[in-house]
C-alpha cells in the first residue's frame, strides 16, 4: 500500500478510493482542499435499486433539531439557523400567495452508516461502510458496534425504486508537512476524512444528498 504523507504526493488528477475504482471517474479535483468527485460510469456504470443502512430506532425530527456531534451515528448536526427559519417563513407566505414556495429547504431522510446498490444482475455492491471505509475503519481501526436498519430508498419525489449514484465529495486528510513516522502517514487512497453521495432517480430526475460524512 502506497503512503500519502502530504498534499504534494496526490497524484495530478487526484485519486479513487480503491472499492469504487472499477466504476470511478474523476469530474472534478480539489487540489487545494484536496477533494474529489466521482462519477460512477465506468465498465457500464452503476445503476440499481439502492438500501441504507441507519442506526435502529433513530428519531429523524430529534435528529434534525440536534445541534453538535453525535457519537453514537457519528454526524455533526445543525438545527436551522435564523436565516434558514426567515426563509422557511418566506416560503410558507409565496406558497399561500402564489401556491408554490420560492424554494424547498429539504431535511435529511435518513442518517445512513452504509450504502449499498443492488445492480441490473442482483448483485449488491457496498459503496460506502463506515466500518470498512474512511479514516475510522483503516487507521484507527474503529467500528462502532451500534445495530443496524436496513432501509430500502423511493424516491422522494415519485417513489420510484431505481437510482444512478455519483459521489459529490470525497475529501482526503494529508499532513501539511511530512508524517511524524511511517505508522502515521496517510494510507493513499483509502483513508478519507469526509464522504458525500448523491443519488439520481432514473424515472424523474429528482437528486438527492443520501450520505452526509465524517469519516475522521
Amino acid at each position: 500500500m502506497e503512503l500519502l504523507k502530504g498534499i504534494s504526493d496526490i497524484p495530478e488528477k487526484g485519486f479513487i478510493p480503491e472499492h469504487i475504482e472499477k466504476w470511478g471517474i474523476i469530474s472534478k479535483f480539489m487540489s487545494g482542499v484536496p477533494a474529489v468527485e466521482i462519477e460512477l460510469t465506468r465498465n457500464g456504470g452503476l445503476c440499481g435499486e439502492v438500501y441504507i443502512e441507519q442506526p435502529q430506532n433513530i428519531n429523524i425530527e430529534e435528529e434534525n433539531k440536534f445541534d453538535g456531534w453525535n457519537h453514537e451515528i457519528g454526524y455533526y448536526v445543525h438545527p436551522p439557523t435564523f436565516g434558514e427559519k426567515i426563509e422557511t417563513l418566506f416560503n410558507s407566505f409565496c406558497e399561500r400567495l402564489f401556491g408554490f414556495p420560492a424554494k424547498k429547504i429539504e431535511k435529511p431522510r435518513y442518517y445512513p452508516d452504509a450504502l449499498f446498490l443492488i445492480n441490473s444482475d442482483e448483485k449488491e455492491i457496498c459503496l460506502f461502510d463506515q466500518n470498512l471505509h474512511g479514516w475510522d475503519a483503516i487507521e484507527c481501526d474503529y467500528r462502532p458496534e451500534v445495530p443496524r436498519d436496513r432501509i430500502k430508498v423511493t424516491c422522494m419525489s415519485c417513489g420510484a425504486l431505481e437510482f444512478r449514484p455519483r459521489f459529490s465529495w470525497v475529501g482526503y486528510q494529508v499532513f501539511d508537512g511530512n508524517a511524524p513516522n511511517p505508522e502515521g502517514a496517510i494510507k493513499f487512497r483509502n483513508s478519507f476524512d469526509s464522504i458525500a453521495i448523491e443519488i439520481t432517480c432514473l424515472n424523474c430526475g429528482k437528486v438527492e444528498d443520501i450520505v452526509n460524512a465524517e469519516t475522521a
